[in-house]
């Protein structure tokens, strides 16, 4: 009846191995367990139909493809929105929470977001630095927070898109820059000024 959790999906438990059982479970489980499954009836969907999620540029035969894939999603998610009675934002959203790695998944299944769509939704949002930070603060013994929001209440928000750099090739940034002539550096300052992000870089750096 039912099959091994397939990797990607954490400690939830066995999934159904038919697209019937999933959906009916789909109708009653809470958020976590519905995103997980929503996520396990696509990879269902997807072996069933070859072309589902396959890529391509804005090209010939490649254009045609991508073409044929996204209407492929649209029709996985009117099909899941059908059979269950779930509105196709939830669909969406459940897609998104099931990406969440196996081991955040296995650390928040018993916690109070557990049951909120929109509080998981806004973790599977957040990138990798602000993500493990957020489950942190979700997690600990001690006075955990209830939502993501007082989660990250506190955080620097430059510091996740600062740990998202470093664990992104940091070093090799690091040493192109160093390799730039003068005039090349110049002339990226003057691009990173008219966006505004220069003045606030530099007004961070000013001694407190």
């Amino acid at each position: 009846m039912s099959s091994l959790v397939p990797a990607g999906y954490g400690d939830v438990g066995p999934l159904p191995s038919s697209l019937a059982e999933v959906d009916e479970e789909l109708r009653t489980s809470r958020a976590l367990r519905r995103a997980v499954l929503v996520g396990h009836r696509e990879r269902l969907f997807r072996d069933a139909n070859p072309g589902y999620g396959r890529g391509g540029d804005r090209r010939s035969a490649a254009y045609r493809e991508e073409t044929k894939a996204q209407k492929l999603q649209f029709d996985f998610m009117a099909d899941v929105a059908a059979v269950t009675g779930l509105r196709e934002r939830s669909i969406y959203r459940c897609l998104r929470i099931a990406k969440l790695p196996p081991s955040v998944i296995t650390r928040i299944g018993c916690i109070g977001i557990a049951d909120s769509e929109g509080e998981l939704y806004r973790l599977a949002s957040l990138g990798g630095g602000d993500l493990a930070y957020a489950v942190d603060a979700l997690t600990r013994k001690d006075d955990p927070a209830e939502t993501v929001a007082a989660a990250l209440a506190g955080r620097d928000p430059d510091s996740g898109r600062l740990d998202d750099l470093k664990g992104a090739g940091w070093d090799e940034l690091n040493a192109l820059w160093a390799g730039l002539s003068e005039d090349l550096k110049l002339l990226f300052l003057a691009a990173l000024r008219e966006t505004g992000e220069l003045g606030r870089l530099l007004g961070q750096l000013e001694p407190r």
